[in-house]
């Protein structure tokens, strides 16, 4: 899929997407990851082709407590 229509689908500009490739974008709105999650086909796809994307959406382990609270 290119840059254009990635864009074009998450109303966000091609730079943005470049950046997020490139890695000058560390740590995207989670609204973006979010969309680029559903874009890919959601996160059963994603789980089916080894890529777990429930880790990278935990809370780090000393705001768990208080979102338990």
């Amino acid at each position: 899929m290119s840059h254009y229509r990635i864009a074009s689908e998450l109303g966000v500009s091609q730079s943005a997407i470049c950046r997020l490739e490139s890695g000058d974008i560390t740590e995207p709105k989670y609204s973006t990851g979010a969309m680029l999650i559903q874009l890919a086909g959601g996160a059963d796809v994603l789980h089916q082709h080894g890529v777990d994307v429930t880790a990278a959406a935990r809370l780090p382990a000393k705001l768990e407590g208080v979102a338990n609270a």
